[in-house]
């Protein structure tokens, strides 16, 4: 009963683990894909037309009525460093599955 019960228990194990990479994989599909428009952010942020437009924006010569976060120093900065700890993780989790495999 012993034998049975255990390859039961890993049995269940497998199709979780097999649910869990597939779950990665879309998810790592879609981060690969946002990495474009991250890297457009990142070289719009601190460039020189956010700053003409961020002027432009403190100067009330554009029309607004949408969100304009993208000016602020805030939210684009705490994106790149998110992006940026996300790929450390990765590589931390990577570096560990290779040396324990």
């Amino acid at each position: 009963m012993e034998s049975t019960e255990r390859v039961k228990r890993m049995q269940a194990e497998l199709v979780q683990a097999e649910q869990h990479v597939k779950q990665f994989e879309e998810a790592l599909k879609e981060f690969k894909e946002g990495q474009a428009i991250i890297k457009k952010v990142a070289n719009y942020y601190g460039s020189n037309d956010w700053y003409k437009d961020r002027e432009a924006h403190e100067d009330k010569r554009m029309e607004v009525d949408y969100n304009t976060s993208i000016l602020g120093e805030d939210e684009p900065y705490d994106l790149l460093i998110a992006n940026q700890q996300l790929a450390i993780q990765m590589l931390e989790i990577a570096t560990d599955m290779i040396k324990k495999f």
